[in-house]
């Protein structure tokens, strides 16, 4: 299936957690299941891919950003991009040697995903959020690279 190229949004206050966005009633209610369902979804996951009701084989997903700067630790990394707007995302697939990954939703329907490696490689995409669509996350269906944005969150961190 080829992935589309996600629309375009309108940020309401750069750089601001999601939920400064205006949510209409449904998506309200979306955000306040998922509310319920973060803490128990990572063993959720792990269980269904342990007993193989789900698989996911990749690797490393595409769009290669660079390597961690030299003298740059994960540990500064993670301090760094939380203090740019990421925040854990409990429910995304873990690559094979995923050290750190982290998102960043710009609104209720997108967000960035972005992971380090434990050889230095940073990794990450722009996609639809799995709160606003679980199957269109899941299948990619919006799934696109955005290196520049994110070497801007990256600044001084990425070689």
């Amino acid at each position: 299936m080829a992935r589309r190229t996600p629309k375009e949004h309108i940020e309401l206050v750069p750089g601001a957690p999601f939920y400064h966005e205006r949510l209409f009633i449904f998506e309200r209610i979306r955000q306040f299941v998922w509310d319920i369902i973060f803490p128990f979804f990572p063993f959720v996951r792990d269980f269904l891919i342990a007993v193989g009701i789900v698989r996911h084989h990749v690797e490393r997903q595409d769009y290669h950003i660079g390597y961690l700067a030299p003298g740059k630790t994960p540990e500064g990394l993670r301090a760094h991009l939380l203090r740019e707007g990421f925040d854990a995302d409990r429910i995304a697939w873990i690559d094979k040697e995923e050290s750190i990954g982290l998102r960043r939703r710009v609104s209720f329907h997108y967000q960035y995903h972005l992971r380090l490696f434990s050889d230095g490689e940073l990794r990450g995409h722009y996609e639809l959020t799995p709160e606003a669509s679980p199957f269109g996350h899941l299948l990619e269906w919006e799934f696109c690279e955005k290196k520049n944005e994110f070497t801007a969150f990256l600044d001084g961190w990425v070689a």
